[in-house]
């Protein structure tokens, strides 16, 4: 999904690093328990708890306020492990270690499988729709299907040993760390770009537009679709080895395995702005999700809780609160009238609410069987449109509060609903999907009008509809945004991006169109 983001913009220079503070911070929480030194450390999404890996090769998840450990330490792991990730869903912990595997278990601590490799398997990442899990290892990346417990592809050769890979935050891409920067795409492990440049841990940018990586002292960035560096600082005085950004993506934790100190940067100006001294050196580092918090991981046996560096940008307090769905939700759109909205959510289903009062309408519009990535609702309010992860579109009759089916589904993509809009006219709609194609459907029928719209080569991001209803603008994991004639199915003009397009909006005089990130186009002249 389009993920926003302050942009990366740091100017080339070097800014000495200091390594002592006058005011030295002290740690909200201390977790001990390892009989050895804990190599990494990751955050569930609800911040109630944490996990740590250790080269004493368990396991072990804590209470986040407390610092008690909570049930046993998860047993297994013959040697270090050497990384450990929660999926964005809660229920899923993905560990992996110097014995050669991936070790998958439940939120519950319960084993579920285990993923074997040839060689040390240095890190590992699970994408953003909790579905798979990419692992780095000396004999390459390989890409797991969760569920399954299988390769989603066959393994992939690095350009050396992968000493760190990382999905990007939209899920279509994995970035890869070796003897270069490799970035490829998720879906089909075909290669993008390579980066010549040696640095251990990678970072990206929030919209996915910059890649981040640590090196020999060095913080470097680069533009994720050309390789073009855009800005460099000094932040340690050796090799960096853990990075982790902030949710906003404004504030950049490094610390160095050979080093006792942790620094936050500004991503921006690549000015330090805290220290977190340790009393030993430290291995990996974790911004919390909701980035109050920062997590180390220590060669003392311990991890340690602390207060993050407060966020610099004003915070907004919301009007309104809805909640429920229980899982997270990927999409929202507001009622013409704005006096209520619809949401679509991680478990597929989609609700509607009350602006005002934040209250539920009606009951939970159930048929999707998985991720609900977008929603819309028609000019006349009387329809819902949904798409899912289950390539199923579905429109749902939004006058009554009582909804036990979908009024119309269509079943004709060949990949996820990724996008959906209504036309102005109120009896079609138009969609895009992860097959790369743009559909148009009626409304009440739900059947396909004329022909698919073909020419994205990846997934369709987004859609929308100019409010004469004479064109249809689409953007796309491939670079580009295509604009349609409405009637003739006709082509007009293709405008490329240097990245993935994941939104587009058509003016109200129907004459341009505005996509991410960001560019104006006329609609008539391209």
């Amino acid at each position: 999904m389009p993920i926003s983001s302050t942009p990366v913009d740091v100017s080339s220079s070097s800014n000495s690093v200091v390594s002592k503070t006058e005011n030295r911070p002290a740690p909200i929480q201390t977790y001990e328990g390892h009989e050895d030194m804990v190599l990494c450390v990751a955050f569930f999404q609800d911040e109630q708890r944490l996990i740590t890996g250790s080269r004493d090769g368990g396991l072990r998840v804590w209470n986040r306020e407390t610092g008690a450990q909570i049930g046993n330490h998860l047993e297994g792991h013959a040697r270090a492990v050497r990384a450990v990730d929660v999926s964005p869903d809660g229920r899923i912990i993905a560990s992996s270690s110097s014995d050669s595997t991936v070790r998958i278990w439940d939120a519950e601590t319960e084993l579920l499988r285990t993923l074997g490799h040839e060689d040390d398997v240095n890190s590992l990442h699970i994408s953003p729709d909790s579905k798979r899990v990419t692992s780095g290892s000396d004999d390459g990346m390989r890409v797991w299907d969760i569920e399954a417990g299988e390769l989603a592809f066959k393994p992939i050769k690095c350009n050396g040993i992968a000493g760190c890979v990382r999905y990007s935050p939209s899920g279509d891409r994995i970035a890869s760390a070796a003897i270069s920067i490799q970035i490829w795409t998720a879906d089909t492990a075909e290669h993008i770009l390579s980066i010549e440049e040696l640095v251990f841990p990678l970072a990206w940018s929030l919209d996915g537009e910059q890649i981040i990586g640590g090196g020999d002292k060095d913080i470097i960035i680069w533009d994720s679709s050309t390789g073009e560096q855009i800005g460099t600082w000094e932040a340690h005085g050796s090799w960096i080895t853990s990075l982790s950004l902030s949710r906003n993506g404004t504030h950049l934790a490094t610390c160095s395995h050979e080093e006792k100190t942790v620094f936050v940067f500004d991503i921006t100006t690549g000015e330090q702005i805290a220290a977190y001294e340790h009393d030993d050196k430290v291995n990996e580092i974790a911004y919390s999700p909701s980035g109050r918090s920062i997590a180390t991981a220590c060669r003392d046996k311990k991890a340690y809780l602390w207060d993050a560096p407060e966020d610099p940008q004003p915070t907004v307090t919301p009007i309104q609160t809805y909640e429920w769905h229980g899982n997270r939700v990927f999409c929202v759109a507001f009622f013409p009238d704005e006096q209520q909205l619809v949401t679509g959510s991680l478990g597929g289903g989609v609700r509607v609410w009350n602006r005002e009062t934040g209250a539920q309408i009606g009951n939970v519009l159930q048929g999707h069987s998985d991720v609900v990535w977008a929603v819309d609702v028609s000019p006349d309010r009387r329809t819902i449109v949904s798409g899912s992860d289950d390539n199923m579109v579905r429109i749902w009759d939004a006058k009554t509060e009582d909804r036990p089916a979908p009024i119309q589904t269509y079943e004709g993509h060949e990949g996820w609903v990724a996008c959906v809009a209504f036309f102005q006219d109120e009896q079609r709609l138009v969609t895009g999907s992860a097959d790369g194609s743009v559909r148009v459907l009626d409304r009440e029928t739900g059947a396909q009008i004329g022909n698919v719209l073909q020419g994205h080569t990846k997934v369709v991001w987004a859609v929308d509809v100019s409010p004469d209803g004479s064109t249809i603008v689409s953007g796309s994991s491939d670079n580009t945004v295509r604009i349609w004639d409405a009637e003739t199915e006709e082509l007009l003009h293709t405008l490329d991006h240097k990245g993935n397009v994941q939104s587009v909006h058509i003016s109200p005089d129907s004459k341009r169109v505005a996509s991410g990130s960001l560019r104006v186009w006329d609609i008539e002249t391209g």
